[in-house]
């Protein structure tokens, strides 16, 4: 069995990492688009270890065409930021009536809390990545989203990033409300009655983030990677990724 990690310039590097900026830079520069999957792909339950932070600084210094700005702005935050990963939470908490994820509200008013006025991008990106702590986003996640988008002002690209997941877990929870006989469950019965069954999966999600690449940038990364499983089943859902509308990815603040 390969190892999981390869030594480079004396580091642990994690293999899979180094595969994937590999395959996102070949071509062109690491766009943001692909520095959020890869990202994504180490956040496994919201931490990046050391081989993977190795990883992503070889990428970074070695991708032959470079990074895009963004992608670069981006790494440089959060590979320094280090408290949002910290934040934890119970799996519920009742903000203004609505049963939450407590995690997710606390990254928010972290953000909320260090600047005046709306939240930025990496505010946006945060909330994200709190909700991909596990194996996928939840029904309780999802609901945590929608409060968060309604109770806080967000500049246009934080805003624009966050309602295009909306949009992506909109259509998988739309899927997951027709029974096996075909007939609708209403959306928000199936939510309450399953708040933690998983709307979409991390893999799902990073496949998702890939899409806004080039088709085959993306099929050559994770094809066949965006179907989401049905709750309680063996059963994969076909994606409805190519009717998701995906938002502009924004610019990072200057």
């Amino acid at each position: 069995m390969p190892s999981k990690y390869k030594t480079i310039d004396g580091k642990k590097c994690e293999a899979d990492l180094l595969a994937l900026g590999e395959k996102l830079t070949r071509d062109a520069a690491l766009s943001i688009e692909g520095a959020r999957s890869i990202w994504e792909e180490a956040l496994d339950g919201n931490k990046v270890t050391q081989p993977e932070r190795c990883a992503i600084e070889h990428i970074m210094k070695r991708s032959p065409h470079g990074l895009a700005s963004e992608a670069k702005n981006f790494f440089q935050y959060w590979l320094k930021e280090e408290t949002v990963s910290q934040l934890r939470g119970a799996a519920c908490v009742t903000v203004d009536g609505v049963r939450c994820d407590e995690a997710m509200i606390k990254v928010a008013n972290h953000f909320h809390g260090r600047k005046r006025g709306p939240l930025g991008i990496r505010a946006a990106e945060g909330i994200w990545f709190s909700a991909l702590d596990g194996r996928g986003v939840t029904n309780r996640e999802k609901a945590t989203i929608d409060f968060i988008l309604r109770k806080y002002r967000f500049d246009d690209p934080g805003r624009s990033f966050l309602e295009s997941k909306q949009s992506w877990l909109t259509i998988a929870a739309d899927a997951l409300a027709v029974g096996g006989e075909g007939d609708r469950v209403d959306g928000a019965t199936l939510a309450a009655a399953a708040p933690d069954a998983i709307v979409l999966r991390r893999t799902d999600a990073i496949g998702l983030e890939l899409s806004v690449l080039t088709p085959q940038a993306s099929s050559s990364v994770h094809s066949g990677a965006a179907s989401t499983a049905r709750p309680g089943s063996g059963e994969n859902l076909p994606s409805s990724s190519s009717s998701v509308h995906l938002g502009a990815a924004g610019a990072d603040p200057s």
